[in-house]
């Protein structure tokens, strides 16, 4: 649920537990959600075919979730008599920008390792296997322990900045093979395993490129066993981190070479688009993160790949819902290179 238009003052928000009784002008819309939902339902849309393995419960929001996209396969939903579906409201100001958001995440309890095991089968055969940081650590444990004797790529989607540390917390990090953290994520799991620290970004451009170097060096331990770091910067746009010779620095990254002894960290920064028009921010790091994706499914290039993520992006930024309906696997611009600038140390 969405309240757009807020006529709020940002100071009142912020202290919304001082509550005085009025009721402030806005809009509501309710639509589809969850960072594993969106990019289930992104990725069907770009016929990657994913399997959607989670709980819902058996109220109007499941039977409504798991019929609103035909193409979504959902026999990896667990459903559950009289337990609530997740549900999230986040309130965003006039830009589309998220003040805060209130969840109703229980279920997710649900997501057990028993669960998850009924469908080992299609994990041991997955070109890529994403997970997100909503599971329980028992979970995160399991699938990322089943994936590393299967050898099967992970896409940890860590959420919000209490979840990024999570594969780490269980003692399985190294099986990351790729995630796709914002800066606040990012700052959280490098303070976790004591890496540095990544300082506040400015939000002007040239002084932001200033600190990529940086941020290149503090991460630089993460891709001793990652094969690429996503980092989302919101409007500045994106940087992927690899390893790779420099030669070799826009190679497919399912494809990347293991043998990593001649290679070096690299960034591959792609600024963000100004003046784009924005709906809702909501979704729109999920559907960046599926156009990605979908472009690795299919052995492109990083600068492919990022052109792509940033086409789903862009869908889904100029629309309410988070994932619209018109990304599709037609509506990509395949063949296009986005440029990027080369970060080294």
């Amino acid at each position: 649920m969405f309240l757009k238009d807020l006529e709020t003052p940002r100071e009142t928000v912020n202290n919304i537990g001082e509550f005085n009784g009025m009721t402030h002008k806005g809009s509501i819309r309710q639509s589809y959600g969850g960072v594993g939902r969106n990019l289930g339902d992104a990725l069907a849309r770009l016929k990657c075919h994913p399997l959607l393995v989670s709980a819902v419960g058996t109220d109007i929001h499941a039977r409504s979730l798991t019929s609103h996209n035909p193409l979504m396969d959902c026999r990896g939903l667990a459903r559950l008599e009289g337990a609530a579906t997740a549900t999230y409201c986040a309130v965003l100001d006039s830009e589309g920008e998220a003040l805060f958001g209130i969840g109703d995440m229980t279920i997710h309890d649900y997501v057990t390792p028993e669960h998850v095991k009924k469908f080992e089968a299609e994990m041991a055969v997955a070109p890529l296997v994403i997970l997100d940081g909503n599971m329980s650590l028992e979970t995160i444990g399991y699938v990322l322990d089943h994936c590393a004797s299967c050898s099967v790529p992970v896409w940890y989607e860590p959420t919000d900045i209490q979840k990024a540390t999570k594969p780490w917390l269980t003692g399985r990090g190294h099986s990351v093979s790729f995630s796709s953290p914002n800066l606040n994520e990012l700052r959280a799991l490098c303070s976790h395993l004591d890496l540095g620290e990544i300082a506040l970004i400015p939000e002007d451009k040239d002084e932001m490129l200033e600190h990529l170097p940086n941020i290149l060096k503090t991460t630089a331990p993460l891709l001793e066993h990652m094969k690429g770091l996503m980092i989302t910067m919101g409007k500045l746009g994106f940087m992927i981190i690899r390893k790779s010779t420099a030669e070799g620095i826009n190679e497919p990254l399912l494809r990347a070479n293991d043998n990593k002894k001649k290679s070096e960290v690299f960034g591959l920064y792609f600024p963000g688009e100004r003046n784009l028009s924005v709906a809702s921010v909501s979704g729109a790091g999920d559907c960046l993160a599926a156009g990605f994706i979908c472009g690795m499914l299919h052995g492109k290039s990083v600068s492919e790949c990022s052109a792509l993520g940033h086409s789903a992006a862009a869908s889904s930024l100029k629309s309410a819902p988070a994932v619209p309906d018109t990304i599709s696997f037609e509506s990509l611009p395949w063949g296009t290179e986005r440029p990027f600038m080369k970060i080294s140390c």
